[in-house]
């Protein structure tokens, strides 16, 4: 790879990085919230009707699948295959 390449699948690995943690965030607050039935963790904006526990649990699950899918290594393929 030419270095203007590895400096962009460095941004791009970053990006999904990112993009895992916000689902990988989303859905434990409001998991967390189910569990300790707070109204306001349960929806992702105010007004919007709340997330079902099943979903969170996809968001949180597909947040660790995509973390661990961006880094590299057999254990973090292997992860991320289990969560997807």
């Amino acid at each position: 790879m030419k270095p203007p390449e590895r400096s962009r699948a460095r941004q791009l690995r970053g990006a999904a990085q990112l993009c895992g943690a916000a689902a990988l965030a989303i859905g434990l607050l409001v998991l967390a919230g189910w569990a300790l039935d707070v109204e306001s963790l349960k929806s992702v904006a105010p007004g919007f009707p709340p997330m079902k526990p099943i979903t969170a649990l996809a968001f949180t699950l597909c947040g660790v699948a995509i973390v661990a899918r961006s880094v590299r290594g057999r254990v973090s393929a292997v992860i991320a295959s289990a969560c997807a």
